[in-house]
């Protein structure tokens, strides 16, 4: 199973598109861990992570898929639909990655089930914890 997302920044409306084929907790918490630590990949992106904090930020699935062809191309999709170098989309390029963060994850669906539901938002670690410990 594997997803597209968006980051969000309530703060001032930019967004991220992204996709991944592990685990959707996984992914946010890799981009989490990278905007922590002032190593993430997308300068702006960091950026703003450092102006608005953690609570300015939202992460939404956009659509779910269950393989990764389809998720690449509605990303590429989303992307080229909405690049606009930098200005509302942080995403530098209309390229999409077939990297390590797209590979999928060795759970099995009943462990993903938090991955399948679209829509949902998840502004920070604390509340993604609580969720997937109560499932």
């Amino acid at each position: 199973m594997s997803c597209v997302y968006k980051i969000l920044n309530k703060s001032n409306g930019r967004f991220y598109i992204g996709s991944t084929g592990k685990d959707f907790s996984e992914r946010w918490n890799s981009h989490i861990s990278l905007m922590v630590n002032g190593k993430h990949h997308n300068k702006g992106l960091q950026e703003d992570w450092e102006k608005y904090g953690l609570d300015s930020f939202e992460f939404v699935v956009l659509e779910v898929f269950d393989g990764m062809i389809e998720t690449l191309q509605k990303e590429k999709e989303l992307i080229e639909r909405y690049f606009d170098k930098g200005n509302k989309c942080y995403n530098r390029t209309k390229r999409v990655n077939m990297g390590p963060n797209n590979l999928p994850s060795n759970k099995t669906p009943k462990e993903m089930t938090y991955v399948a539901r679209v829509g949902d938002t998840l502004p920070y670690f604390d509340r993604l914890k609580d969720n997937l410990e109560n499932m």
